[in-house]
């Protein structure tokens, strides 16, 4: 009973350690550490005991670093977390089954392990890669580096082999045998990583390039509107002449592009013409271009999308969102299960088609500039903003709202996805949102700019942020030119090991059941 109790604890201070590091920020470093109870409790039991302490411990993560889903939907958040929980259990039940294994093969196949768990998790159902391990060292400027070669999932993968080394060091320290080689081990890690994170910023000189080149203006816009005034065909007028009014206090510091955040234009556009019209004559008047969130329809679908209005006044791009959110913007198998129609009363949107690389003219002549935006969560897909990059793309756009989950931690995670898609890509990102956090990211993954209110608040208050960024056209990181191969060797590594030691002690299994046959 007393060792029972032990092993759940431990699954119990893992979830705990690592909700305490997100967001990312002053807690970040217990990530490092985070897992290595679970690692230590289920290396001692047998594997279907260690999948239910993992199990256990991963919804206990889940429903505390996604509390805020419950702003929206309490059972939602149950639901999905019951469900994010089994890759914590996969994960324990592979650190026991592979307890007997050497130690310096297990240091191999452990991060592997998780690193293919995570990558499965942001893919399988649509995808869900909030919440990995790699985010919560987004402030981590010199590690996120090694994110344009490996993606992602190469930091994950980082953290956990410290997470490994340091739980071998605690259990041969609890047996009294000689540690030095994994002191050296855990140096050596870390040695390693930090120099991967520095080569981008100082060996192949990113940051030197990038200086003296010229710089492209963006205003993005931050209305703080109340998802309740969204919803008040009274007040779609004024939501728009909001925007209007922090577009001309932005256009004091001279932007050659104002971003609205997703939604920005309330109303149907068809509904509205003259509204619609009023945002088009803004930016003709102070020949600006403009690109804002709106709902915009094709014969009887409807899309969630960008409109790029250029200076003239003419609407000239549009991109539709493609990732929808699930019973967010769509049913699924709504004509077979009428009954999600009624718990969920929504309209369907279409997945829009198509990268969306819309094209900018600079203010003084010369070659166009060539952005992608990313609506609401798309910018937590690596493969999208991968793709648009690879397509031409010399920074991306994320609008997004993010009023539906109030002043919670969502924001700075919401954030940190989008750090990642800048590392991964050699190129800046901008965010408009709605609520928080709207800033500017840059190709190293610093975040600046900030749009803050009078009492300096970023998130759920109203502001102007006026940015200069260098698109990057020219140069495609290793990750934008070949996408995850780095989680691809990671799964490989995993069903290699896994197959040679089942074969390996099946044979002998064999071999005995035969001698019993023949005596």
């Amino acid at each position: 009973m007393l060792r029972e109790i032990k092993r759940l604890s431990g699954g119990v201070a893992a979830a705990a350690l690592c909700a305490c590091s997100f967001p990312a920020g002053q807690f970040a470093c217990l990530a490092f550490v985070a897992l290595v109870p679970l690692i230590l409790v289920a290396e001692e039991g047998a594997v279907k005991g260690s999948f239910l302490r993992g199990y256990t411990a991963g919804s206990l993560f889940f429903v505390t670093a996604l509390f805020w889903i419950g702003h929206v939907t309490v059972i939602g958040l149950l639901l999905l977390s019951a469900y994010l929980a089994l890759y914590w259990g996969f994960f324990s039940a592979g650190v026991a089954w592979s307890s007997s294994w050497a130690w310096g093969v297990r240091l191999v196949f452990l991060p592997a392990l998780w690193t293919a768990l995570e990558y499965i998790r942001a893919h399988l159902f649509t995808g869900f890669g909030w919440a990995a391990l790699a985010h919560t060292q987004s402030a981590n400027i010199p590690l996120i580096q090694m994110a344009n070669v490996t993606g992602v999932y190469g930091v994950s993968w980082a953290v956990l082999v410290v997470n490994v080394v340091i739980a071998r060091w605690v259990h041969v320290t609890w047996r009294r045998e000689k540690v030095p080689r994994l002191l050296a081990g855990v140096t050596l890690v870390l040695v390693l990583m930090v120099v991967a994170g520095m080569g981008w910023k100082y060996v192949l000189g990113g940051d030197k390039k990038m200086a003296g080149r010229e710089s492209f203006r963006v205003a993005l816009i931050q209305p703080n509107i109340a998802l309740a005034d969204y919803a008040n065909p009274l007040l779609k007028v004024a939501i728009v002449e909001k925007h209007l009014a922090l577009s001309r206090e932005a256009m004091r510091q001279g932007p050659q592009m104002i971003v609205w955040p997703e939604s920005a234009f309330p109303a149907f556009i068809w509904e509205y013409p003259a509204l619609f019209e009023k945002v088009c004559d803004f930016a003709r008047e102070n020949h600006v271009q403009l690109l804002a969130g709106a709902v915009t329809r094709n014969g009887g679908k409807y899309f969630n999308s960008a409109l790029l209005i250029n200076e003239n006044g003419v609407l000239s791009s549009t991109y539709s969102k493609q990732h929808l959110v699930l019973l967010g913007e769509y049913i699924p198998l709504r004509k077979a299960f009428p009954l999600l129609e009624r718990l969920v009363p929504i309209d369907d949107f279409t997945p829009g088609t198509g990268r969306g690389i819309m094209g900018l003219m600079p203010a003084a002549a010369g070659e166009p500039v060539f952005f992608a935006p990313l609506i609401c969560f798309e910018d937590t897909l690596p493969d999208l903003a991968r793709l648009a990059v690879k397509d031409g793309a010399g920074f991306l756009v994320n609008l997004t709202n993010d009023a539906w989950f109030k002043a919670s931690r969502q924001s700075r995670m919401h954030l940190n996805n989008a750090v990642f898609r800048a590392v991964e890509n050699g190129v800046p990102l901008v965010r408009a949102t709605n609520t928080g956090m709207t800033c500017a990211i840059s190709p190293a993954g610093v975040v600046s700019g900030c749009a803050v209110d009078a009492a300096g608040r970023s998130v759920m208050a109203e502001g102007v942020a006026v940015v200069d960024i260098v698109p990057e056209s020219h140069r495609r990181t290793f990750y934008t030119q070949h996408g995850d191969v780095f989680a691809g060797l990671c799964f490989l590594i995993v069903l290699g090991l896994s197959v040679f030691f089942k074969c390996r002690y099946a044979v002998p299994c064999i071999r005995q059941n035969q001698e019993t046959r023949e005596v």
